[in-house]
């Protein structure tokens, strides 16, 4: 049986790879790569799997190699992103100096021009264009491409970058004992060890500046998801995270989810990433009764002219009623937000820091805004000239790369920052943080926590 390599390269900094994204942790929270996951299951009984991440394992560029030769898998497939494409192609071409195994890429960069950047780069020999599909499983077997996937054959490339979705999706349970859970971390974990799971591929919605919204929108099959759930059980593991760009896509895949985990009795705590627009009190009801306790909310702006120009099929009143009633249910909540999107001044900048402060969630993520490959952003930044090449490297939590008519680059992060510093710096905020942790046993994280907060505002 062929052996195949599941990889997340080595980094100098604890860079996320997943879900065809990739950025730095801003708080040293860091969790397993969705599209290897998944991949551990559509892989699962057709060849002996193995799996290294070289960055929660903290193992050195020199190390890996070492281990992978030690392993020589005739199939190595990697994950990447705009964050650190450049050091994970080198390593990658390092790697098949010292022996030839098949080199497969899942990365959201490769999901618009992927062809040229595979010609362009002759180590690559396949990529994955949706990692709930089954085409590699022949392409690795008998070097058969397929739909959704893009190959060499002849040092020509063959296949498109369409990708293909049905309604709905099932694969083989993936192999979460093969990932390092225990070194996995999250903000607001309520219990240890956790790991990731996926319900959906893609997402309904068009938010112009998000990977997702290229991707098209699959359900995966309800029964499949509960039998992972049993299986994550058994293994030990007390939390998950629903790893879907929009968990709550669907009101009735979600309720029939929890009515299931919530008839099985599996006593998991679980948190997702949702819509505003798809709240309301039946749905975050029967997702507390079924575990959940903490939900990411895309809030993105404080300006209303910014929501609609960038499709984000939301108001800023719909944005309040979600917050509201996670808060009142006792549901935690993340807010994420942006900074630095073409049509931005300062004032709406400031609305944005200010927008987060009214709402005040649990949590509040601000990132940098970029242009990841082959989103509508990407392709209005390149035809405005508002990026200076196709291919760079860019960092939602670290770098501004989109130049802005009245907002310099520094300054973007300069608004950053500053929002982070009002955000957390808060006698309120800190003290319902800290008694949070202390709650759930986990002062160690609440500490580990502050320091990451405190190196992503001054290391910048």
């Amino acid at each position: 049986m062929k052996k195949v390599l599941l990889l997340n390269p080595p980094a100098k900094d604890l860079i996320l790879r997943h879900n065809y994204s990739s950025y730095t942790s801003k708080a040293g929270y860091y969790w397993p790569s969705t599209d290897l996951l998944v991949l551990s299951g559509v892989l699962s009984g057709h060849f002996d799997l193995y799996m290294i991440d070289a960055i929660v394992q903290r193992i050195s560029a020199r190390d890996c190699l070492k281990m992978v030769k030690e392993i020589g898998p005739d199939a190595v497939i990697f994950v990447s992103g705009t964050a650190s494409w450049k050091g994970d192609f080198e390593f990658i071409s390092e790697l098949k100096k010292y022996f030839s195994p098949l080199i497969l890429i899942s990365s959201g960069m490769m999901l618009k021009n992927g062809s040229q950047i595979m010609q362009d780069n002759n180590f690559l020999d396949a990529t994955i264009l949706n990692f709930v599909d089954s085409s590699v499983v022949d392409y690795i077997k008998e070097g058969k491409g397929g739909v959704n996937l893009l190959w060499r054959e002849n040092g020509k490339i063959f296949g498109n970058e369409v990708i293909s979705c049905t309604e709905n999706f099932s694969y083989v349970i993936p192999r979460h004992e093969l990932f390092p859970l225990r070194r996995y971390k999250m903000p607001l974990l309520k219990r240890k060890p956790f790991t990731c799971i996926t319900a959906s591929f893609g997402c309904p919605f068009k938010c112009s500046f998000c990977i997702d919204s290229i991707l098209g929108y699959q359900k995966r099959s309800v029964k499949n998801i509960l039998d992972e759930l049993q299986y994550i059980k058994e293994l030990g593991i007390k939390e998950v995270m629903f790893s879907d760009a929009t968990f709550t896509a669907n009101k009735k895949h979600v309720l029939e989810i929890c009515e299931g985990m919530h008839k099985l009795s599996l006593d998991l705590a679980w948190s997702c990433n949702v819509h505003a627009s798809t709240i309301d009190k039946e749905l975050v009801r029967g997702m507390k009764e079924a575990g959940c306790h903490l939900v990411g909310i895309g809030i993105e702006s404080g300006s209303e002219d910014i929501l609609i120009e960038y499709s984000k099929s939301t108001t800023k009143e719909k944005i309040r009623q979600a917050i509201s009633i996670c808060k009142s249910l006792k549901v935690e909540t993340l807010g994420y937000f942006i900074i630095g999107l073409p049509g931005e001044d300062k004032s709406k900048i400031l609305s944005t820091i200010k927008f987060g402060l009214e709402l005040d969630p649990t949590l509040a993520s601000f990132s940098i805004a970029t242009p990841d490959i082959g989103t509508k952003l990407w392709e209005d930044c390149l035809s405005r000239r508002l990026i200076s090449t196709e291919y760079q490297e860019f960092d939602s939590s670290k770098t501004s790369v989109i130049k802005l008519k009245e907002v310099s680059p520094e300054d973007v992060i300069h608004f950053k920052n500053m929002a982070y510093l009002k955000f957390y710096l808060r006698p309120n905020k800190i003290f319902n943080l800290f008694r949070f942790f202390l709650k759930r046993n986990n002062i160690s994280d609440f500490f580990e926590f502050s320091i990451g907060f405190l190196k992503n505002i001054f290391f910048t």
